[in-house]
């Protein structure tokens, strides 16, 4: 009796230990007797199934938690259990779904252990609710489902490997590229199966020197020889990736097939190197062109101007007048065409070189003086004091904008003036930007008009070409070089009310003034000076510029107002001491106040200046007869007035003995310079004999070569003070004979001056020329003035 008794209490002893470690128990714990009916149910057990402890003890299993399905294997199971001490579930870890109490399925993970209590058994069941892993564990499958799906779709190949470089995974792509058909085809293999030895090894030193260094390889250009002997180009990028532990698994490969993009970029090489040399030819034509075109027309024109020099009949004179206006004309279309198409080769570029401003702007306008008094208009021009005189830049493209604005201000204006201003905007760094307006009083150009005349080929309208003529090139030319001068232009204009064309440019500004400035001319300081002029905005200009060199100017807009004005100078002791008068003027012209200032003894004293728009046959006598001091034809620059009243005054004052009538051409005479000894070398037999006659006409002897041999040979006979020399000539042209002579030179001593002379005028001519070890350099049509220039800078240079 005792005995059972104390196992019976050992029993219980156990009963309760169980339950004690059960209620502890994180996991829902079901302890169930050899009916499978519920014998104890943890809290843990509570909370998964949501039966309470008093609800569910007593109940079977098959009738609570376990799911219908489940229900004859585990009634099959126990009873095997129950016969033969074994079941296939015992002690092992199952995934299975069970029931709650509101009838859900959840998933499970089960374990069943059965222990002995008395002569019967006790099953105990482990049961944790895996619901929240297995939502992970299907979103992740998920995830990586779409991950492979994306792999598997895009058109980059796409290929995990191990350390040892073998292929762990490759979406499809990739398996196209190593020309297999099924990704899985790849797995456990390398490179070296797929690929030329050559390549294969190339790719596993990269993947090595990936996972030495830890460093990824981004955007590398591979060139792939597969084992077939087809080729592929790729940009690939490489990357270290890890396992679950942070280790390192292996490398993860992007290659992108960019055969077809090399393909383009050989492709456009090709059409590049293509394109560079149809320029090339371009240029050549262009160059071609320019010295056929120009070498003809600077014989007519050249030709025509020596002629004017001799006796002609009015008929002669007047033929040959509209001989040369029209060559002009023709010329000027040329220059367009030329212009405009080494601007759209590139071939044009812009010299620097220090000048002096104002009068540059003078010798443009002057040019056009004839034009614009032919037509009645007077033509001003008004540079602001604060511009400065010496600046750095392309005058000759400089010249070429103003001479179109305001070639253009004269054909479109009948009746009126036109007028260029300067005026400075900003200064910084040694560069000033100046503001330049074209004002005129012409026929305008409409609203819807004014953004088209900057394109090629683009006038107002058709009538306009039609009346006026022109290629319609020149303002895109304007523009053009404008840009390049680091500015811009635009216009502004009313039908009817005349033009404005304005523009600005960044130009140097030199590190040197003339000697001319106002405090080395004490001589003007409270000079007393009458202004006679009909037009306000000439004598505005004229007052202004006066006033700014120290002078006490004062206006009269008639012949009669100047005749007041003298007298009542006069009559205060105050006589003015010069006399600045227009020569056309309505009622009074400048003759007629100058006649009766002579005629009037009252009103003498003065210093009288005559500026005229185009000078006549008997000007300079009746100049003299009259007692003009100076004579000038306008436009005149600040820096011709300046001297010529400097000059003037002192002849005044007696200072100079006899006075002479001073001109624009005494202005600028020098003192005859040294005759020199010429070699011209010229192919062209018209441009030969135009060169001959202009240069001898100054005094210089010269000796002709039809090409550069020639000129070699007359250089081994003569002495020479200098060379003209054609750059385009058969046998030898003015390079090669240039460098032969500097050669020459190299072993004798020496240097004898060249001068290149050409018609192509292209971007990088200038350069060529220097570097070619010629000394100077002048384009045709040569003009007289241009060669006198350059041949007085390189004499008074010396030899370098």
């Amino acid at each position: 009796m005792k005995q059972v008794d104390q196992r019976g209490t050992a029993r219980h002893d156990f009963e309760a230990r169980l339950k004690a470690l059960t209620h502890l128990a994180l996991d829902a714990v079901v302890t169930m007797d050899a009916e499978s009916r519920i014998i104890d149910w943890n809290p843990q057990a509570e909370i998964t199934f949501g039966w309470s402890h008093e609800e569910i003890v007593g109940q079977l299993l098959s009738d609570t938690i376990i799911p219908s399905k489940y229900r004859e294997a585990h009634a099959r199971g126990l009873r095997n259990f129950l016969e033969t001490g074994q079941g296939p579930i015992l002690n092992k870890r199952l995934e299975i779904e069970a029931v709650t109490r509101d009838g859900h399925e959840i998933p499970v993970e089960l374990a069943i252990s059965a222990v002995r209590s008395g002569p019967g058994w006790v099953f105990v069941a482990f049961v944790r609710d895996i619901s929240r892993r297995k939502g992970v564990e299907e979103a992740l499958a998920d995830e990586t489902e779409v991950l492979y799906l994306l792999m598997d779709n895009t058109q980059d190949s796409i290929y995990f490997k191990d350390a040892a470089n073998r292929f762990t995974r490759i979406n499809r792509a990739h398996a196209h590229a190593l020309g297999i058909s099924d990704p899985e085809e790849a797995l456990g293999k390398t490179d070296f199966d797929f690929l030329s030895r050559e390549c294969a090894q190339a790719t596993f030193a990269d993947e090595q020197q990936i996972m030495h260094t830890g460093r990824p390889l981004v955007g590398k250009m591979e060139r792939i020889r597969r084992s077939d002997g087809t080729t592929t180009w790729y940009s690939t990028t490489k990357v270290l990736f890890y396992d679950s532990r942070r280790s390192v698994a292996g490398t993860l490969g992007v290659s992108r097939d960019i055969t077809e993009l090399k393909r383009a970029e050989e492709e456009l090489k090709a059409a590049k190197e293509a394109a560079e040399v149809a320029s090339r030819a371009k240029s050549d034509f262009l160059a071609s062109m320019s010295h056929e075109i120009r070498t003809p027309m600077n014989g007519i024109i050249g030709m025509t101007d020596l002629i004017f020099d001799t006796e002609l009949t009015s008929d002669q004179r007047e033929c040959l007048r509209m001989v040369k206006v029209s060559a002009e004309s023709l010329l000027t279309i040329i220059n367009d065409i030329l212009d405009f198409s080494k601007i759209e080769a590139g071939k044009l570029d812009l010299d620097s070189t220090e000048f002096d401003l104002s009068d540059s702007l003078t010798e443009s306008l002057r040019m056009l003086a004839v034009r614009a008094d032919q037509k009645g208009l007077e033509l001003l021009c008004d540079v602001q004091a604060e511009v400065p005189e010496i600046v750095h830049g392309d005058p000759t493209r400089l010249r070429q904008i103003i001479t179109n604005l305001v070639g253009n201000a004269i054909k479109f204006t009948e009746s009126g003036e036109i007028q260029l201003r300067v005026e400075p905007l900003s200064f910084e760094g040694g560069m000033i930007e100046l503001h330049f307006t074209v004002v005129d009083t012409g026929i305008g150009i409409p609203p819807e008009k004014q953004a088209a005349i900057f394109e090629a080929f683009s006038q107002g309208d058709n009538s306009t070409a039609r009346r006026y003529g022109g290629t319609g090139l020149g303002l895109t030319i304007c523009r053009r070089l404008v840009e390049m001068m680091g500015g811009r232009i635009w216009v502004r204009s009313e039908v009817g009310q005349g033009s404005q064309f304005h523009f600005t440019v960044c130009l140097g500004v030199g590190a040197t003034r003339k000697a001319t400035l106002l405090a080395s001319e004490p001589s003007l300081l409270g000079l007393p000076v009458l202004i006679v002029d009909d037009n306000a905005a000439s004598r505005q200009i004229l007052e202004r510029t006066l006033r700014y060199w120290g002078t006490e100017p004062t206006s009269a807009d008639s012949g009669a107002a100047a005749v007041a004005a003298l007298q009542r100078a006069k009559a205060t002791g105050h006589p003015y001491t010069l006399l600045i008068t227009d020569f056309h003027m309505p009622e009074m012209d400048g003759f007629d106040l100058v006649q009766q200032i002579k005629e009037r003894p009252e009103l003498s004293g003065p210093a009288i200046l005559l500026l005229t728009s185009a000078g006549q046959r008997g000007d300079d006598a009746r100049c003299r007869e009259l007692g003009v001091s100076a004579y000038l034809v306008k436009p005149v620059g600040p820096s011709e007035l300046r001297i010529a009243i400097v000059s003037l005054i002192e002849q005044h004052a007696g200072q100079d003995g006899a006075a002479n009538l001073v001109t624009r051409h005494s202005i600028r005479e020098a003192p005859a310079g040294t005759r020199l000894k010429i070699l011209l070398a010229e192919d062209n037999a018209v441009n030969q004999q135009l060169a001959v006659r202009l240069l001898e006409k100054r005094g210089h002897r010269v000796v002709v070569a039809g090409n550069g041999m020639e000129a070699l040979a007359a250089l081994a006979e003569q002495t020479f003070d200098l060379i003209l020399m054609d750059v385009q000539m058969p046998e030898l042209d003015g390079f090669s004979a240039t460098a032969a002579i500097r050669a020459r030179e190299r072993a004798t001593g020496g240097h004898i001056p060249i001068i290149a002379i050409t018609a192509q005028s292209m971007k990088g001519d200038r350069e060529r020329c220097l570097e070619a070890g010629m000394d100077g350099y002048i384009s045709k049509p040569i003009l007289i003035k241009e060669v006198l220039e350059a041949i007085e800078s390189l004499m008074l240079a010396g030899p370098s």
